[in-house]
């Protein structure tokens, strides 16, 4: 088995140095980028591996993220996922997903990441009170947390999100231009599934930052079904006096009322302008493509794993560190489900 020693007398530096290079300790101390890859190379030539599971022993903690979203099988938690994977990759971390309930009666999430001695959890869209319960569970054992979607409400806890506000307001401020006064909001479906708890506030605060007053009978809400959120469309679209544009809480509610816009007869975006909230994969395959609010999971995915691998990194282990929000731009993005407002 290859020894440190050995690599240190390969790349003629000590076996300080060598452990400082290997393990990625290298912040504060005086390493040359030529002594560093000088290590590494000699390291790579001589078939070094690292014994994770030793490391482990030593720090009490392994080199894995955890990552629990509020469900598994959207394509948000899917980006996010990926952008957790990718920043895990490139600090040579590895990830492990942890279901959020379990048919184990015994499971609970926040003592399955302690058992496992993650690095750090990565949390999405979790329910506040679960939050609060899995990381008063970590804190304990000094293991850091970051949340992305939910309220952000929990409370202590490092929180990456999207201004989703800036994107919707760039989206009313174009239905502005293209003549649009009456403005509706669409709002219904599994919450879970698009991830769109607390976008109607979004709205109002997005209205207000654009310059659109908002009429309070455009505003809908569907329920939890997306048979509901058809409905409280097609009686929407039905009125006396309706919308010529709608924003919905996410693209799967903006392709239910599409849908509903043409049982009730009406062109898109001929009669009435469509706007999503997600910037899912299946906006550019609609029919009409569907205009939406790019929210950047994979980016807020990546940035977590970051924050997660500095704090886990810290000499002094100090868990989460202080309650603080990171904040990525959202962008609103044209496609054919939005025009001029009819005359």
């Amino acid at each position: 088995m290859v020894k440190m020693t050995d690599i240190a007398a390969k790349a003629g530096v000590s076996q300080a140095t060598v452990s400082l290079v290997l393990n990625n300790r290298t912040d504060g101390v005086r390493i040359s980028e030529a002594t560093r890859q000088r290590v590494i190379a000699a390291a790579r030539d001589l078939g070094y591996q690292r014994n994770e599971v030793a490391r482990a022993m030593v720090t009490g903690k392994t080199r894995v993220i955890g990552f629990a979203a509020g469900r598994h099988d959207c394509e948000e938690s899917f980006r996010a996922l990926a952008g957790v994977t990718e920043g895990a990759f490139e600090g040579e971390y590895s990830v492990k997903i942890f279901p959020v309930e379990s048919v184990r009666p015994d499971y609970d999430l926040g003592r399955a990441c302690v058992e496992q001695r993650l690095a750090g959890l990565v949390a999405q869209d979790l329910p506040d009170r679960l939050t609060a319960a899995v990381k008063a569970n970590l804190d304990r054992f000094r293991i850091p947390m970051v949340t992305m979607g939910g309220s952000g409400d929990a409370g202590g806890i490092l929180h990456v999100l999207a201004d989703e506000v800036l994107g919707a307001a760039e989206a009313l401020e174009h239905l502005k231009k293209h003549g649009h006064s009456r403005i509706g909001w669409v709002e219904g479906g599994p919450q879970a599934s698009c991830l769109a708890s607390g976008r109607e506030q979004i709205f109002r605060d997005a209205a207000a930052r654009a310059g659109v007053a908002i009429d309070e009978t455009l505003m809908v809400k569907g329920g939890a079904e997306m048979g509901d959120t058809e409905g409280a469309a097609k009686k929407l679209f039905g009125s006396g006096a309706p919308p010529t544009a709608i924003l919905c809480c996410c693209d799967r509610s903006a392709l239910v009322a599409i849908r509903a816009a043409r049982q009730c007869g009406l062109k898109v975006p001929g009669d009435i302008s469509v706007v999503g909230f997600g910037g899912m994969t299946f906006c550019d395959l609609s029919d009409p493509p569907l205009s939406s609010v790019a929210i950047p999971y994979w980016r807020l995915g990546r940035r977590a794993a970051a924050e997660i691998i500095e704090l886990s990194e810290k000499r002094d282990g100090n868990g989460s560190g202080p309650a603080r929000e990171i904040t990525l731009p959202t962008g609103f993005v044209d496609r054919a489900s939005t025009g001029p407002a009819r005359g």
